[in-house]
């Protein structure tokens, strides 16, 4: 073994260049916390302070705000590590790899290449359609609203069935914002329902199939703009419900909130679904009560092509609500009985022994048999469970994970935008994040601006062994539903690329677990503002295409 050793008149140097290092280290920390200071007294918002204040609230009640959001932006360096290795790869290939030059022989060499591209301009016009009857509902002149609503009826014939508001006070002992509802029917739609709606055969019409129809369910909630208090909506246990999938009964888990909404949109627009389904579906109110549930059963694949498609859309936590409607219509998940429980809170206002467990198991307990119960009113409710079967679609953008990844929902597609928070908020994502600041503030002054490395490898591993797990444990998790696609930011001409996550594997599931980090918080400068709906759309018009973008060239 050899030993080098370094002379003895040189370890002076050595040691003033540590010292020199030692002392850098500590002035650019405190620069960086007295700007820090200044900035949040100066009452401008910053990227991390209103998250310090949330995990505050929630969890360090006797630390300071400054500490938490110093250590909020150590642990940024860790993440900020791996996005720039995710990007330097994507840019690497995107200067090897010319999509402009290609030539059509080109583009089919790969096997799925073809499927995958269309795929992705289905999605970007899908949200594209999403944007545009959000802003609508999200407008705060009724006069404007009602304007829009006028042209979408005068160019695209749909009217609208239902409009209103859901307040959730005193609905569920979960805080849930209130929602804006809007029902749209389109009679000349001629498209697919279900797995087949939208898509890039959605932008053809197609004069020869049949007129079908279609309801569009908008939902928009009075938080989407308040990230703040939105995070905390989402701080909150998952919530176990019971599944039946045919003879095989399990457990999977919803955001309680959201999943209570979600019955509710489902009620309110309940006499539109069955008014405009087919003369056939419009029955007796006992006679509805017994058969609408077996109706669904004995459709045929002819019979369904004459039904409605029933499509929801929304943003942010009324993305979730659109999802888990969908899921309720489709009979994935039970429809849940807000009348009962409302009653019994009422009955026993002033029991307050009564815990929130044995309110919950109650509640579990009339979820797992829904068909059984006696009361009328609860028949209505449990029968809408699975009446859109087939038929029932989503398109979420901006969505936090509400459904645990067991529920195999394909018809419900998610859109993801860069760092936006909302997208990876649960309970046990802040949580993670919550044991990964204990570590950074036990730290020292010198070891905390160094110990970005070790928490980067840290986040690293935990990713990677929740990838290697794959399935184990996913009925008690939370995810965001359906087929997921995430938009990338990426600095090279300033363009986003749009990847599917779902049927990828590989070095794809790898980097999708490890350095997009959707299963934990990505603290950034762009996390808020990466929620917004204009951000969305600005990302949707920056997605590079490889069919458009030597089309554009020609046509320049």
């Amino acid at each position: 073994m050899i030993a080098f050793k370094i002379p003895p008149q040189h370890h002076h140097h050595h040691l003033i260049t540590m010292i020199t290092l030692y002392f850098v280290l500590i002035a650019c920390t405190y620069i960086q916390s007295v700007s820090c200071k200044n900035i949040n007294e100066a009452g401008i918002p910053s990227h991390h302070f209103h998250l310090a204040k949330v995990l505050q609230r929630s969890r360090w009640n006797g630390e300071t705000i400054n500490n938490l959001y110093d250590a909020l932006l150590h642990l940024q360096k860790a993440q900020g590590a791996l996005k720039k290795l995710d990007g330097a790869a994507y840019e690497a290939y995107q200067r090897t790899h010319d999509g402009g030059s290609s030539s059509s022989e080109d583009m089919t060499s790969v096997a799925g290449r073809v499927t995958r591209n269309a795929q992705r301009i289905g999605c970007v016009a899908d949200a594209f359609f999403v944007c545009e009857l959000c802003e609508i509902l999200e407008m705060e002149d009724e006069t404007e609203q009602d304007l829009a609503l006028s042209e979408q009826k005068e160019e695209f014939g749909r009217e609208v069935v239902y409009r209103g508001k859901i307040d959730m006070d005193g609905e569920s002992d979960v805080l849930t914002p209130a929602f804006k509802v809007l029902c749209l029917f389109e009679k000349d739609y001629c498209g697919g329902a279900g797995m087949k709606h939208g898509g890039i055969d959605g932008l053809s019409k197609k004069n020869s199939q049949e007129k079908r129809g279609r309801l569009i369910i908008v939902i928009v909630d009075d938080l989407a703009n308040d990230a703040v208090k939105s995070l905390e909506c989402l701080d909150y246990d998952a919530y176990p419900v019971q599944i039946s999938t045919g003879l095989v009964t399990e457990i999977s888990c919803v955001h309680k909130g959201l999943w209570l909404a979600a019955g509710k949109v489902v009620e309110r627009i309940k006499d539109g679904l069955i008014i405009r389904s087919n003369a056939t579906t419009v029955l007796e109110n006992d006679e509805r009560d017994e058969n609408v549930g077996d109706s669904v059963e004995t459709f045929d694949d002819d019979e369904d092509l004459f039904l409605p498609s029933i499509h929801f859309v929304g943003r942010s936590l009324a993305g979730g609500v659109a999802g888990l409607a969908a899921c309720i219509l489709d009979g994935s998940l039970p429809m849940p009985d807000p009348v009962r429980s409302r009653r019994k809170r009422k009955r026993k206002r002033k029991k307050s022994e009564i815990t929130s467990d044995e309110i919950n198991s109650s509640i579990t307990t009339h979820e797992d048999s829904p068909k059984t119960s006696k009361s009328p009113c609860s028949n209505v409710i449990s029968s809408l469970s699975g009446y859109g079967q087939g038929r029932s679609s989503a398109f979420i953008i901006g969505s936090p994970p509400v459904l645990s990844p067991n529920v195999r929902a394909a018809f419900v597609t998610s859109l993801i935008h860069g760092d936006d928070i909302i997208c990876r908020t649960t309970k046990d994502s802040l949580d993670r994040l919550n044991n990964r600041m204990e570590k950074a503030l036990s730290r020292g002054m010198f070891t905390k601006n160094i110990g970005w490395v070790s928490d980067a490898v840290s986040l690293t591993m935990t990713n990677l062994k929740n990838h290697a797990r794959g399935s184990e444990g996913e009925e008690t998790k939370l995810s965001i539903p359906g087929t997921k696609y995430f938009v990338k930011p990426r600095r090279l001409g300033g363009a986003c690329s749009l990847h599917h996550v779902g049927d990828i594997s590989g070095t794809g599931a790898i980097r999708a677990s490890v350095l997009w980090q959707l299963d934990d918080i990505l603290l950034s400068k762009s996390m808020w503002d990466h929620h917004g709906l204009d951000n969305y759309i600005q990302a949707l018009d920056r997605v590079k295409l490889r069919w458009s973008s030597k089309t554009d060239a020609e046509e320049a």
